[in-house]
């Protein structure tokens, strides 16, 4: 569960720009104690095979009932940081099993491979974890439709337990 006190002052944040490199906390002490409620996180770099092994196992472990608990406790609690995870189960329970392959990906200008199946951009970065839980945090996600953020949104266990 996320800590409330840090998702407020992880959303209070005033990016320079939309880039990782430009979400930075005013404070090392701020950066610390955000990095400790599980909100700022260290580089991850996935490339498309590792995410697609990552997020696949996630589907059927949390379910519809506890996805859609959350995002009703979200409206309830006005905690926009739990209105991922309906969007990121919805995501995942259609998300195919796939590879990239002659015909399933192209080669964006920037030299980066684009999945045409699940939109993921490889370009050999870190993830923006820290750019999508600001989003997260702030506005309830951006990047719903993403594979990277519906991996991120599992991953972090935005939910809290349904009965």
């Amino acid at each position: 569960m996320i800590d409330t006190k840090g998702c407020k002052m992880l959303a209070s944040m005033e990016p320079i720009g939309w880039t990782e490199a430009e979400l930075r906390p005013r404070s090392d002490t701020q950066f610390a104690f955000l990095k400790n409620c599980g909100l700022l996180f260290d580089p991850v770099i996935a490339d498309h095979y590792t995410l697609i092994g990552w997020l696949l196992p996630w589907r059927g472990r949390v379910s519809t009932r506890a996805a859609g608990g959350a995002f009703l406790a979200s409206l309830g609690a006005r905690r926009l940081d739990l209105r991922a995870a309906i969007a990121s189960h919805a995501l995942l329970a259609h998300f195919p099993d796939h590879r990239l392959s002659e015909n399933r990906h192209a080669i964006v200008p920037s030299g980066s491979i684009w999945c045409r199946v699940c939109d993921f951009i490889q370009t050999g970065d870190a993830l923006p974890l820290n750019a999508m839980n600001f989003e997260r945090c702030k506005w309830g996600g951006v990047r719903h439709e993403f594979a990277d953020f519906a991996w991120f949104a599992y991953s972090t266990r935005i939910w809290p337990p349904v009965p």
